[in-house]
């Protein structure tokens, strides 16, 4: 995929850890600028992964269609983001509600 200051990525949905623990979305997108990613607000011809909740929705499968790499936050986290440092941003209702653990937890937010 070539380095990392030339990967476009996009994120969709809610962001959780593997482990189902939410991730404040502004916290997200600065810690992958700061490792050099550029961050996109939708797909386009210059995206080269889409990190989403899901990867069963129409908009994974387009972007799959367009050749895009889709992965799961937890597996993006995994392969090459690592842990997401707390700015202290409080969680957005448009893009970070309806992580819910499956136990149904109140969880704290990273």
């Amino acid at each position: 995929m070539g380095t990392k200051k030339q990967i476009e990525i996009v994120f969709t949905g809610a962001a959780a850890t593997k482990m189902g623990v939410p991730i404040v979305r502004a916290d997200l997108i600065k810690h992958a600028e700061t490792m050099g990613y550029v961050v996109a607000k939708r797909v386009k011809a210059s995206t080269k992964v889409l990190v989403a909740s899901r990867t069963d929705t129409i908009k994974a499968e387009a972007a799959r269609r367009f050749g895009v790499c889709v992965l799961t936050y937890g597996a993006f986290l995994e392969q090459f983001g690592g842990d997401v440092p707390r700015t202290g941003k409080k969680p957005d209702s448009w893009v970070d509600m309806g992580v819910k653990m499956a136990n149904g937890e109140q969880v704290e937010y990273l």
